[in-house]
């Protein structure tokens, strides 16, 4: 299964997973023009996103994607304030989290 997240902006979208969660991109599809319009972005292995080009869409708030990154803590520490929607905490079913949108407010 692949989670797919329509952005705006692909590359604006790429550096941001990159240097704030830690993604990398695996494979850019390109069309005829050499643009960008698919980025697929893993983390570690089956921990991947499809980033897709769509400058028409609504953000919703009913589907929440939980991502392990290694050190959350550091990571938590350099995530801008505008991206952040619950600070980091100790969850009753013994998981640390937070919730944060990215540049599309996903």
């Amino acid at each position: 299964m692949f989670n797919k997240v329509l952005v705006k902006d692909i590359e604006k979208s790429e550096k941001w997973y990159e240097k704030t969660l830690g993604f990398k991109s695996v494979f850019k599809f390109r069309n005829d023009k050499n643009e960008v319009l698919m980025n697929h972005l893993r983390l570690e292995k089956h921990q991947d996103l499809i980033l897709i080009v769509q400058t028409d869409f609504e953000v919703g708030n009913s589907i929440y994607l939980n991502i392990l990154v290694k050190d959350i803590e550091d990571k938590s520490q350099h995530i801008s304030s505008k991206f952040i929607v619950t600070q980091l905490e100790d969850q009753p079913w013994n998981a640390k989290e937070m919730t944060i949108k990215d540049p599309d407010g996903h």
